[in-house]
């Protein structure tokens, strides 16, 4: 049924060319349950989000609680004070291996784009409960500690293939509802960090124990994953033409520019493309630039060259270096703050640390408007100016009271860095890409935070727990970012204006 409005048909019946007016009022009822069955999907996928995939990355109070169990805690020599810094690298190290489940996400793109989205949800629960089930046996018999690694890899697959259904379920709807769908829903991701402290907490009041307070948490992951797999067999994603004018076919590139990353020879790539449209019919889309010149949008070529395109490349390259960014800050958090004096205050500034996550949201119509008004070549620039700024104050002030505004500038950060990202790849790539897209994206940042180990490592063992050198390299990584949001800038305007000549050229 998609988005589009049921209205009174008719249907031929038989030889005898019989005719049946479908009644109006049970197209009105069957369009309101399609509409109801939509926002009941997001309100699960909303839940499924908020607490059991975006818990993975508040991992401090995680940490602090498996600490206090004593995982790892052989690690340690005899009689040296716990947490030590043994202990400490194991646990940061096996957080890191789970980030590593970034590098799967292709496969879960194609999962949702060569099957089902509702595939891949199962998929998503599937892992997220064992995940969970195998943490519990971890704690509970405290003589297998290296089953964390296993289980703490499932939650990875489980939050990493969750990056790819927030898109999918964007794509139920269209235009600028998908967008604000998309971005609210990655947004409610940052404000799972909080899922893991109120564990902690709950944890902490009725001195439950770990085993018993992840137990009742399985209980609620099968929940909000068993809705969010009961809506999505109900309604699937909006797959609208690719070929309408929004997403148009072959244009002429006004300003001469051809890509040459993306063709190898200009000339060759326009010609190529154009006979390729001839024989499916669609050449009267064909405008040339030259004699034997033309641009092909995006959204037009083969899925495999939508996904070598140089603004998708350039799109990758941006998200994976801050991404790393992101996951070294969020899983270093707690030691961090201890080095800085944290842990004499009772980990105060570790819980305002993650409290402050969720406060992103406000910052959504702040988005909204930079998007709508500025497009996306700024929000990209938003995006290095929050890192720049928090970065800056992470290397500048050992004050844990200067750090609070980094807390509160960095939440801003993660929220404008998905929500824009992942919004963005649905307004040039083919609904049918999507997954994939956003797959590969995953891949490169989870590849790039492979140096996160080493840079953890150095920090803890090779500099005495600070994260200084650390914090400093990552910060001029912002650099080199600014550059590629004004290529995606050059890449945006160079599709804008293909778009506005074939709808002269229609017109």
């Amino acid at each position: 049924m998609g988005t589009e409005e049921m209205t009174t048909a008719e249907y031929s019946l038989g030889e005898d060319d019989s005719v049946v007016a479908v009644d109006e009022q049970q197209v009105k009822k069957a369009n309101k349950a399609e509409a109801r069955n939509r926002w009941m999907l997001v309100f699960f996928s909303a839940l499924y989000v908020t607490f059991i995939a975006g818990a993975f990355f508040g991992y401090g109070p995680l940490q602090l609680m498996l600490e206090a169990q004593g995982l790892f805690e052989d690690e340690c020599q005899k009689g040296e004070e716990t947490p030590c810094p043994e202990q400490t690298s194991r646990l940061l190290q096996s957080h890191f291996v789970a980030q590593l489940t970034l590098m799967f996400t292709p496969i879960s793109g194609a999962i949702a784009d060569r099957y089902s989205a509702t595939t891949l949800m199962v998929f998503v629960a599937f892992f997220g409960v064992l995940g969970l089930i195998l943490l519990i046996i971890t704690s509970s018999l405290g003589t297998v500690d290296n089953l964390f690694y296993v289980g703490d890899f499932c939650l990875g697959l489980m939050t990493t293939s969750s990056t790819v259904m927030t898109v999918q379920t964007g794509l139920v709807f269209t235009k600028v509802v998908r967008q604000r769908v998309i971005s609210a829903l990655n947004t409610l991701f940052d404000a799972g960090a909080l899922t893991y402290l109120a564990l902690w907490g709950i944890e902490q009041a009725l001195d439950c124990g770990v085993t018993a307070m992840l137990s009742g948490y399985l209980a609620v992951a099968a929940f909000c994953c068993g809705g969010a797999i009961y809506y999505w067999k109900r309604v699937v994603p909006v797959l609208e033409d690719d070929t309408v004018s929004e997403h148009s076919s072959q244009i002429v590139d006004q300003t001469n520019e051809m890509d040459q990353d993306e063709s190898g020879n200009s000339q060759r790539h326009g010609s190529e493309d154009v006979e390729n449209h001839e024989s499916n019919g669609d050449d009267s889309r064909a405008v040339p630039e030259t004699n034997d010149t033309f641009y092909v949008m995006i959204v037009n070529r083969d899925p495999p060259q939508q996904l070598k395109s140089k603004l998708f490349i350039v799109l990758c390259t941006f998200f994976a270096i801050h991404g790393t960014q992101n996951n070294f800050t969020i899983t270093t958090a707690r030691d961090f703050l201890a080095y800085l004096g944290d842990d004499e205050t009772g980990n105060k500034y570790l819980t305002i640390f993650t409290l402050l996550t969720p406060v992103s949201i406000l910052g959504l119509p702040f988005m909204d408007f930079v998007l709508n008004h500025y497009g996306y070549a700024a929000g990209f620039q938003c995006i290095n100016i929050l890192s720049l700024a928090h970065g800056i104050i992470m290397v500048s002030s050992d004050n844990l009271n200067v750090q609070v505004l980094g807390f509160l500038i960095f939440s801003f950060f993660r929220c404008f860095l998905f929500t824009v990202s992942f919004s963005f790849i649905t307004t040039f790539l083919g609904n049918r890409v999507v997954g994939r897209g956003s797959g590969y994206m995953t891949f490169w940042f989870g590849l790039l935070s492979f140096i996160n180990v080493g840079l953890s490592s150095w920090a803890i063992n090779g500099l005495d727990g600070n994260f200084f050198w650390p914090n400093f390299i990552l910060t001029l990584a912002v650099f080199p970012c600014i550059a590629l949001a004004w290529i995606m800038g050059k890449c945006i305007d160079k599709e804008h204006r293909a778009k506005e000549l074939l709808k002269g050229e229609a017109a």
